[in-house]
């Protein structure tokens, strides 16, 4: 029996089956598709991919089928690395990214090897759940930003450094900070475009950063206006008048969701042998009788009783 090509091999047990991609080669150099992980968690992906010759694409059917929402931000660490999108054809020059979306079709590659970082995160931890594409995704990065910049040298670094197993806290770590410095270019790149046409509002689209970060981040106990707008590159004032523009009240949203990841919580059967107060530190209160007034507000139900009713008087 004839064995299968290589190309072949990779397009029907990796390709299409695990990425949505496909391959179109350039020239007869032998097919090489890598993916090196660099820092993987729930939330992001970095990986550092090479190729020959040719060009990786996702087309209209792999597109449809894959029903991605991610976004994919990439940028080349060797020449110059082509992207079409949209109809639109476009070269990055070494270590200029763009962002691209997962869920549409199109191609990236090169007539030459190539070699580039490519971090794959959910849309709504850089932009929210209802914003569109908006102007990052019609051209590559122009902009070299200081958030920018500590990106690729924070990446840079892992790349030097790994991680390797031995450690998931420092690796989930090490995602979050990636995270929010993608989130800070994003924030710088949108403030550079502000005048684009079709472009969002700089202060619409910093205060849908920011609510990303607060989903992203209303867990974490210590939570606070000034932490968020650090991560912003902007001062704790200026986010609190974004907010009362919008009005939108930071304490009330923080509080939401951690009462309704609490709530999911409590009304799991999986969490049946966790006590309240687990529940409510976990979910980012450090006080328990300010969550118990808060849920019994919010649900008109103590988190005891809808646990009760939930799991026919499980423990509390």
């Amino acid at each position: 029996m004839i064995g299968l090509d290589p190309l072949t091999t990779w397009r029907e047990e990796t390709g299409r089956k695990f990425l949505s991609l496909d391959f179109a080669p350039v020239g007869d150099q032998p097919f090489r598709f890598s993916i090196e992980p660099i820092a993987v968690s729930d939330d992001v992906r970095i990986c550092r991919i090479r190729n020959s010759p040719g060009f990786s694409f996702r087309d209209k059917a792999l597109a449809a089928s894959s029903n991605l929402d991610t976004l994919g931000f990439v940028y080349s660490l060797s020449g110059r690395l082509g992207i079409q999108q949209q109809g639109q054809e476009m070269q990055l020059l070494r270590g200029q990214p763009i962002m691209l979306d997962n869920g549409i079709p199109r191609h990236t590659g090169s007539s030459s090897s190539s070699n580039r970082i490519t971090i794959i995160v959910e849309r709504k931890h850089i932009f929210g759940p209802d914003c569109g594409q908006g102007p990052l995704f019609d051209s590559p990065w122009s902009r070299p930003s200081q958030a920018l910049l500590l990106l690729q040298r924070y990446i840079a670094m892992l790349r030097a450094s790994p991680l390797g197993s031995s450690s998931q806290q420092l690796t989930t770590l090490s995602c979050q900070h990636v995270l929010a410095l993608l989130r800070a270019a994003a924030a710088e790149q949108l403030a550079h475009r502000r005048d684009s046409n079709g472009a969002e509002d700089l202060s619409g689209a910093r205060v849908r950063l920011a609510q990303a970060d607060i989903r992203d981040n209303h867990a974490d106990p210590e939570l606070t206006v000034d932490a968020v707008a650090g991560r912003l590159g902007i001062s704790a004032r200026q986010l609190q008048r974004l907010f009362e523009q919008a009005g939108i009240k930071f304490t009330e949203s923080v509080n939401d969701l951690r009462l309704e990841s609490a709530h999911q919580a409590l009304a799991s059967p999986q969490s049946s042998s966790r006590t309240v107060l687990d529940i409510a530190l976990a979910a980012g209160f450090s006080d328990v009788s300010h969550f118990n007034r808060l849920f019994k507000r919010r649900f008109d139900a103590t988190p005891t009783a809808l646990r009760s009713r939930g799991h026919n008087g499980g423990n509390a």
